[in-house]
Parts: structure tokens; sequence; C-alpha cells
């Protein structure tokens, strides 16, 4: 019988190109399926970096959460995640790059996720945002010592430039399918935004990540 969804809250803040930038994603985890908003919580419109890349960024330790979401321990202590990410122009150029450090944990039948931009930048050009995100290749996931995991993917993005771009996601951390000893897995997470087109202001912007295993079909 399926559950409930989970829902969850997320800040993400730091700098990208010595600019102040938070984010504030909130949505909900189901079994394989994240849905959730994004707003800019920084002062202005962001100039030189891109509310979805940031998404790319930070979205993974929840995308891992939604392999089990049905055991969330409601009094572990927090667990802390690691991801880094690489975004590559046709030649293999590096035009970007995101650490970031956070940590989740569980509060009142909801998940409470605090992450930090230990290293931001990003070379767009001003105003240029991502208009389409698509899925390359799977999600690689490896386990380690109680639970710990390594999770790779890659991806592309299209923008309003008209540029097309690569990226690489590497996420450390914990995952709840990974309590007890599980085979190394293949998995296909399938990114897409719910409503079209580029947010004005504060708007928001909703997606929806849904995350299959990977047949090899």
């Amino acid at each position: 019988m399926d559950t409930q969804p989970v829902p969850f809250a997320y800040e993400l803040s730091g700098c990208v190109n010595g600019a102040q930038a938070a984010l504030r994603i909130e949505g909900t985890v189901a079994r394989h399926e994240v849905r959730f908003e994004t707003k800019v919580a920084s002062p202005g419109d962001p100039l030189l970096w891109d509310e979805t890349i940031l998404a790319l960024a930070a979205i993974d330790p929840v995308v891992l959460l939604s392999l089990d979401p049905d055991t969330l321990p409601r009094d572990a202590a927090p667990e802390i995640f690691r991801v880094e990410l690489g975004l590559f122009d046709e030649g293999e150029k590096a035009v970007g790059r995101f650490v970031l450090l956070g940590c989740w944990s569980v509060e009142e039948e909801r998940i409470v996720i605090r992450g930090q931009l230990v290293e931001g930048w990003l070379h767009f050009e001003p105003l240029e945002q991502v208009t389409h995100v698509g899925v390359s290749s799977p999600m690689s996931l490896l386990s380690g010592e109680k639970g710990r995991i390594v999770a790779t993917r890659t991806w592309t993005v299209e923008t309003s430039r008209g540029n097309s771009f690569s990226g690489l996601s590497v996420a450390t951390g914990s995952s709840l399918a990974f309590t007890q000893e599980v085979p190394d897995r293949v998995l296909r997470a399938r990114w897409s935004e719910v409503t079209g087109g580029k947010s004005d202001g504060p708007a928001r912007r909703s997606y929806r990540v849904v995350v299959e295993e990977d047949t090899g079909l």
C-alpha cells in the first residue's frame, strides 16, 4: 500500500560569482518521485546565476530519500551530505562548478534540509537561464559502509541564449535504501519542469523528478 508523500522544506544559501544566492525549495517526497517548487530568496533578480542550476545541484539528496521514504527515522540525528556539480560546454571546457554541503533531518513529520554553497561560479551570459533539462545517462549508486553511498549522474541543459551544456553531479551521503546491505544500483532520474516558461520576479517554478530502475533498454 502506498503511503502519503512526505513534505520537505529546503533552504540553500551562499554565493555565486561573488553575489548572494539563496533559494528556497519546498515539495514532497514519495516513493521514486519528488515534486517541488523553487523560489529565489536573494535580493533582486539573479543576473549571473541560474535558479534551475542551483536546483540541479541541491536536489540529489532528496532524490535519494525517495528510494525508501517509508522508513524515515523520526528521531535520527541530522545526516550530512555533499554534492559536487560541474558544467561543461561542447568542447569540454568547464563553465561552472558548485560544491554544496548540507544536512537533513525529520522534524514533526516533515523533512528539513539546510544547505550551504561552499563554492559557486557560473560562466553564463547576463540573464541567461536554463530552458530545458535532459537526462543523458543513468544515475549510478555505489553502496558504502553504514548506508553511505556515492551517486553520480550526467545530464544536459539548454539555455535561453541557444547554448547547450553537459553537467556531472556527484553526491555523497546517506540513503535510507542502503541502511542494510543492498547491491549497487543503476537508476534513471527523469527531470521535468511542470510549469514551463521563465519565472518573473519572486514567482515559483515547479519541477518533478521520477526515479526508475534502469533496464538498459
